[in-house]
């Protein structure tokens, strides 16, 4: 029985000094990944400094160039207003003339119009005197008067 323990105690002893190397591997690992998760982090940090100042770099005269783009655009645009502003002025102010001679040629023919119903007026009074005049001459000798 003392052989049967024994030996459990040097397999016990065996086991213990394998696990002691395990741990110790284990240490190195851990010890090599915090290593190389530092200097991974390190590495993408650079990097994402890099990208920003390069896409900074880019982005600048980009913003610029638009801005230039955005001011000729601006300058063109009130440009062709002003110019559109200028022919509506003119074209409204020759319909307001012709308009304005439109309605000067209107009441220039309805007072012609108003002449021409006065003097009519008046022929048909002496129209209608004559014929008057003739009837009641007719009458006169019609009925032996004259």
């Amino acid at each position: 029985m003392e052989a049967r323990i024994a030996r459990l105690e040097s397999d016990v002893a065996h086991l213990l000094s394998n696990v002691t190397d395990i741990k110790s591997d284990v240490r190195g690992l851990r010890d090599r990944m915090d290593a190389g998760h530092a200097a991974l982090s390190e590495r993408i940090n650079t990097a994402f400094s890099e990208l920003i100042r390069k896409i900074d770099g880019a982005v600048s005269p980009v913003g610029s160039k638009i801005d230039g783009s955005v001011h000729q655009l601006n300058t063109k645009i009130d440009g062709s207003v002003n110019q559109l502003n200028a022919k509506l002025d003119g074209a409204v102010t020759e319909l307001r003339t012709k308009i304005d001679n439109a309605g000067a040629q209107v009441n220039k023919k309805c007072d012609d119009l108003r002449n021409a119903f006065a003097a009519a007026k008046v022929w048909a009074l002496f129209l209608y005197i004559a014929l008057a005049a003739v009837n009641l001459g007719t009458l006169a000798r019609g009925l032996g008067w004259i």
